[in-house]
């Protein structure tokens, strides 16, 4: 059966009012829909804010032994730099449903697979005849339900009785993160402001009374003093800074609690309700997948799988698998990302669930064709993205050298921006963890 896969990532259901934000979000959003043309098969179709290179597009097609070609996409925008968020209104304009409709026939025969299953993609699959959930009119994903399982105030709703989260509240308004901000400085000296929907830390702002190296997955960071520096006119300034009508009318506040590591699990729900563990790992973060350029510490790709101790283990699967069990019983089904930290104090607190496709899928769909549905007790993977380079026929060549098929280690070229920003996401591979960070160290240095 073909797939419409749609890559509207960063629409306003996942990061609240697309209007404030400024082009390095638009770009990234262009950038990271490309990564689902490692989904597509012959037949496929995938629409996208900005073009894939023909050079991608064979590279993909090489390696994952599907002929794919250009017509195998539709593109808004010529390259990253001129594109725009695939928002409701965008994928329900006349033009590009026309485009999509001279490229399927028999209709009734495809199904859809978006990035994010908003109702936008539910209306578009509508007026182009493509079977979705009408066996139930009335379903949890028709009903916009996926919107609410990439809300941080839901987030914490469902985990509030048996999922361990960093002590904090939800507020409606700047009086109430005042008295909120005040409670938690009585015992924490670092605390973090979340938008109710962004994505990437983009949403998120430090208050802080310590003098950290590192406050990772913030955009901005208030130092001070003491706590009588929060007055109510500074945390007015916050509110102002945060909201906005387009779903973050509510802030979460939470302390900031030091951690060890960042790690991550995706699950698949199927209809029956039933669900698999696909992938599991440690969120690589630094500076390099800062968007705005404010030096902001950001998860910049996976390690996979993670080795943390049993015990830590346990806690987090079962924390997981909790949560998975509370939203397939609302009725959601597909793909579901998790992230937790570890913090400083050995305790494995979750800090978000996202109900679509995620940053780890098509390395999923990447390493089950490359390696087989077991990679995950065999082989080691490091994927790094926003990686600069000069070339990328050079950089094709040296990830190529470096690919010894017999011994099942290299490294794959997942994605590219050369024509916009000069930058790759890459994927190294190997049957043990040193060797993979060595190979990955050969890359960057050039092959």
């Amino acid at each position: 059966m073909p797939k419409l896969i749609i890559g509207n990532g960063f629409n306003e259901a996942m990061i609240g009012d697309t209007s404030k934000t400024g082009r390095a979000i638009h770009q990234t959003a262009a950038i990271e829909a490309k990564r689902l043309a490692w989904l597509i098969g012959k037949d496929d179709l995938l629409v996208l804010p900005s073009s894939l290179s023909q050079s991608m597009i064979h590279y993909i097609s090489k390696k994952s032994g599907e002929k794919i070609t250009s017509e195998n996409f539709i593109s808004i925008a010529e390259n990253s730099t001129t594109a725009s968020i695939l928002t409701s209104r965008t994928l329900l304009e006349d033009e590009l449903i026309s485009r999509i409709q001279s490229k399927i026939i028999a209709p009734k025969l495809w199904e859809i697979l978006p990035y994010f299953l908003t109702s936008s993609t539910l209306y578009l699959a509508q007026r182009l005849k493509i079977p979705t959930f009408k066996a139930n009119t009335f379903s949890f994903l028709n009903q916009s339900g996926a919107d609410l399982l990439n809300s941080k105030i839901v987030f914490r709703a469902l985990a509030a009785e048996k999922i361990r989260v960093a002590p904090g509240f939800v507020c409606r308004n700047s009086r109430e993160l005042y008295f909120a901000m005040h409670e938690l400085l009585l015992t924490h000296s670092s605390l973090i402001i979340k938008q109710n929907m962004n994505a990437s830390g983009d949403g998120n702002i430090a208050v802080t009374l310590e003098n950290r190296l590192h406050y990772p997955g913030v955009r901005e960071i208030f130092r001070l003093t003491h706590p009588n520096d929060v007055t109510q006119e500074f945390v007015e300034k916050i509110w102002l800074q945060l909201y906005d009508s387009f779903g973050n009318h509510q802030l979460v506040i939470e302390a900031f609690l030091k951690n060890t590591n960042t790690i991550y699990a995706e699950y698949e729900i199927h209809s029956n309700s039933d669900f698999d563990l696909l992938n599991y790992g440690i969120v690589r973060m630094d500076q390099s997948g800062d968007k705005r350029g404010n030096g902001m510490i950001n998860w910049v790709g996976f390690q996979i799988p993670f080795s943390i101790s049993q015990s830590l283990a346990h806690s987090f699967f079962s924390q997981c698998d909790e949560l998975v069990k509370m939203v397939s019983i609302l009725g959601y089904r597909g793909r579901i990302n998790m992230d937790a930290i570890i913090t400083d104090t050995h305790e494995v607190v979750l800090t978000e669930i996202n109900g679509r496709l995620g940053g780890c899928t098509h390395v999923h769909h990447v390493a089950q064709q490359l390696l087989g549905p077991q990679y995950l007790e065999t082989h080691f993977i490091l994927t790094r993205n926003r990686f600069r380079i000069q070339d990328l026929q050079q950089t094709f060549q040296s990830a190529e050298a470096l690919c010894n098929p017999s011994e099942s280690r290299g490294v794959i070229i997942l994605n590219e921006d050369q024509s916009g920003l000069g930058i790759i996401e890459y994927f190294v591979y190997a049957k043990s963890l040193d060797q993979a960070l060595s190979i990955e160290q050969t890359f960057l240095q050039g092959g």
